[in-house]
């Protein structure tokens, strides 16, 4: 499941914000929903982390959704 997720924030996240420079730091399961899931985004282009969702049906990408500014994730430096 983890490439699936990780493949569809990382083109999601570079059509978003428009750089090939892109880091998925983190990706965990929202417990409310078992088919939605959340990424850590840093791109280059922009200041600070930046989130979206994933969301998946039967392991293929159904949806993905910007959540704007995303919350730092713990121990992890900005990359740029």
């Amino acid at each position: 499941m983890t490439p699936i997720l990780h493949d569809s924030a990382l083109a999601g996240a570079k059509a978003t914000y428009q750089t090939d420079e892109v880091v998925i730091a983190i990706i965990q399961e929202e417990n409310d929903e078992t088919d939605r899931y959340l990424a850590l985004i840093a791109a280059a282009n922009q200041s600070s982390w930046q989130a979206a969702e994933v969301w998946l049906e039967d392991g293929a990408e159904v949806a993905i959704n910007d959540l704007w500014e995303g919350i730092p994730p713990d121990g992890v430096a900005w990359p740029w």
